[in-house]
């Protein structure tokens, strides 16, 4: 869903684009965008309520369908979620009584997560 891609890379064959689209379509998928961006910002920042988290749905919708290449979607989603994540966690109101467990959590989970998200888009490149 890149507006500025127009030809395969490796080929130079025509692509499907969002130009391509028609209006409905375009609605269309706009609303399920919305509700993948909105289903995972709610289970992040869900105790900020909709004032966090419809801005943040929108601004990561809008970044996702008009600058983000198709090849590079799951790379701007792992980073888009675990960076909302590492921000959510740093705004706990109970990180004074969870402190050992929220080190652990940072180091056993998120650091890895974020970290492979990279590996994989780098090293996987041949695949797309």
């Amino acid at each position: 869903m890149y507006v500025a891609v127009t030809a395969d890379p490796l080929d130079g064959a025509p692509r499907l684009t969002q130009e391509d689209l028609s209006n409905s379509d375009m609605v269309l998928t706009t609303i399920l965008f919305f509700l993948f961006w909105y289903a995972f910002m709610y289970g992040i920042f869900k105790r900020f309520g909709n004032k966090i988290i419809i801005p943040l749905t929108l601004l990561y919708l809008a970044v996702h369908m008009f600058f983000v290449q198709e090849k590079d979607g799951f790379t701007y989603v792992q980073f888009v979620l675990m960076f909302s994540s590492s921000f959510s966690e740093l705004l706990r109101d109970d990180k004074k009584s969870l402190n050992n467990q929220y080190n652990y959590q940072a180091a056993i989970i998120s650091l890895p997560i974020l970290s492979m998200g990279f590996i994989e888009s780098m090293a996987c490149t041949s695949f797309l």
